[in-house]
């Protein structure tokens, strides 16, 4: 039976599935290597349930070791597990600010093992210095697992193979999300939308983690600049995150349709 390890900076909550099913895969053998980052406020998966007790020797906690900027910079322990044992694959999180991802990556190259980087990949809006360093980290992997298809033709447009970018997504609980489409199928726009002044408005939805990466002020601005033109909508903003507060007091503004 192969064996796969995976290697990331902590395992969240919203992975539980997938992590699950793989580690009750019975093709091969999988091993998560995972530390922390309680800065992130990302829940994270509770190993300590039942659900979990038969798969205790897959999952290894590591140690994170970080700048003051918060960025992750090594993690601590990575280096032995690549030298010590043999293991036909191994993924590491796509990022490149992790130092010793380069390194294990290389270790494993070195040593005939496949690797792939599971992330984001390019995002489009990288300068000349970043966009070379991307592509030199990403060209330490055999594949990419890439969240979503515009990140693939960017990397193809940059030179990448097509046969080795792969669109995973990001770890949707598929299952549960649709038993829950099945069960409400019956509901309509105004009993989900309930909370607007008008919920048959045409509206915008965001669901995601709020950050300030995301720019969610100029969906905000851009939402609003759609009323003033009497284009009345609503916009639905469903997450949290580091930039809550800011958005909640700095960004939000009054206008005919409605922002929850």
């Amino acid at each position: 039976m192969s064996k796969i390890y995976f290697f990331t900076n902590i395992a969240p909550h919203y992975r539980k599935s997938l992590w699950k099913q793989l580690l009750e895969n019975t093709k091969c053998e999988c091993h998560f290597f995972y530390g922390e980052n309680k800065a992130s406020g990302i829940p994270t998966i509770d190993f300590n349930q039942d659900e979990f007790s038969a798969y205790k020797k897959l999952l290894h906690p590591i140690k994170n070791l970080w700048f003051k900027s918060k960025v992750l910079v090594w993690q601590h322990g990575i280096m032995k597990e690549c030298f010590s044992d043999n293991f036909h694959t191994a993924v590491f999180l796509g990022e490149m600010y992790c130092f010793s991802t380069w390194l294990a990556a290389i270790i494993c190259r070195i040593r005939g093992i496949k690797v792939a980087f599971w992330g984001h990949g390019l995002y489009g809006n990288e300068g000349k210095l970043k966009l070379f360093i991307r592509k030199l980290f990403y060209r330490l992997a055999d594949n990419l697992l890439l969240y979503e298809r515009r990140s693939k033709q960017l990397m193809i447009e940059v030179g990448f193979k097509p046969e080795n970018l792969y669109v995973v997504f990001n770890s949707l609980d598929y299952d549960t999300h649709k038993d829950l489409r099945s069960k409400f199928l019956h509901l309509t726009k105004e009993t989900v939308l309930h909370s607007f002044s008008n919920p048959n408005l045409l509206t915008f939805i965001f669901i995601g983690r709020l950050t300030i990466q995301k720019k969610l002020q100029l969906l905000i601005e851009s939402v609003k600049r759609l009323n003033d033109l009497h284009l009345t909508t609503n916009l639905l903003i469903i997450g949290d995150g580091p930039a809550m507060e800011e958005l909640k007091h700095g960004f939000f503004v009054e206008f005919s349709g409605s922002v929850l």
